[in-house]
């Protein structure tokens, strides 16, 4: 190698570093292709916000995400049109019958659409979302726009829509408000507003799941949710600290069995792995430590992504 071509490869190896793909150890992309170990209830989180759920009856598996994001844009990235890692994104949801959506921002949509697309599974979300699943090729009957308080069923998965907030920094909710037309394809990300922000009731095979992908509450909530009592609640910590009483309100009406935590892992090109390392700001230890005060002992539960875990 040439002095010049040294000097080109020292200047262009953290730019190739930042780009590189998957942004998933490959011993996680393996775990996502084992099969279920048996008949029962499953969960599987895959990092940010995203949670696999899997009903196993005989020969027979019905598979649900909710916010499946694997992609993993780098800060840079997120200045370009935003293309999904399909091999990632494949690999990592090999399967699945319906796709739910939290709220519209990339880190929650982004790799759902490519997903529905592929399996044909039914993309459910706030009009916002429905609005960018059209655009990014999601036939129009495949996009189901659900609203607060409303049931759908899917196979033995009965999932309950609950609206809240969105999680503020500093700045307040990034990129807030509604999308109201399908936007440019493929879109920037500040195209990829918020929209309705939702939390989902999963009852399946007689248990209670809870599922909320950012950190905002408010009262309707919270009454929605009183007494819900569920197995497990998955809970989001990005920009939690911002929003005052967080566990004491979300447990004080939730009561659940176990907690565990969602979307406190570095996403913004960061690779994912068994451990991954934490957003900035997250306090993973005080989160646990206020479950344990006010929640529980015991009732904290370590969750590691791609883990598949039994919840019946």
């Amino acid at each position: 190698m040439s002095m010049r071509e040294g000097a080109l490869d020292l200047i262009t190896r953290p730019a190739r570093r930042l780009l590189s793909r998957p942004r998933i150890s490959s011993d996680l992309l393996a775990q996502a292709a084992d099969p279920p170990p048996g008949p029962g209830v499953f969960a599987t989180w895959t990092g940010v916000a995203g949670l696999r759920l899997e009903h196993v009856e005989q020969s027979n598996t019905t598979t649900v995400l909710l916010d499946p994001y694997v992609t993993r844009h780098s800060v840079p990235e997120l200045a370009l049109p935003l293309q999904s890692d399909l091999d990632t994104a494949t690999r990592a949801f090999p399967k699945a019958d319906a796709i739910f959506v939290g709220h519209s921002h990339h880190d929650h949509l982004f790799d759902a659409i490519p997903m529905a697309i592929r399996t044909g599974a039914r993309l459910f979300g706030s009009a916002s979302t429905a609005a960018v699943a059209k655009a990014g090729g999601v036939p129009e009957p495949k996009c189901v726009i659900v609203e607060d308080g409303q049931n759908v069923s899917v196979g033995p998965f009965d999932i309950e829509v609950v609206e809240h907030e969105h999680g503020r920094s500093l700045l307040g909710v990034p990129f807030p408000g509604d999308i109201a037309a399908p936007p440019p394809w493929p879109p920037f990300v500040w195209h990829l507003k918020a929209g309705p922000v939702l939390a989902y009731i999963i009852r399946v095979s007689g248990r209670t799941f809870y599922h909320q992908g950012s950190s905002g509450l408010t009262g309707h909530q919270l009454a929605r949710i009183n007494d819900l009592k569920p197995a497990a609640a998955f809970v989001c910590l990005a920009l939690r600290q911002h929003t005052p009483h967080y566990e004491d309100l979300l447990f004080a009406a939730l009561k659940p069995e176990r907690v565990f935590a969602i979307h406190h892992d570095d996403f913004f090109g960061r690779p994912l792995t068994a451990e991954p390392r934490l957003m900035r700001g997250v306090d993973l230890p005080g989160f646990i430590a206020s479950t344990r005060r006010l929640a529980g002992e015991d009732v904290f539960a370590d969750l590691h992504p791609f883990e598949r875990i039994r919840l019946r």
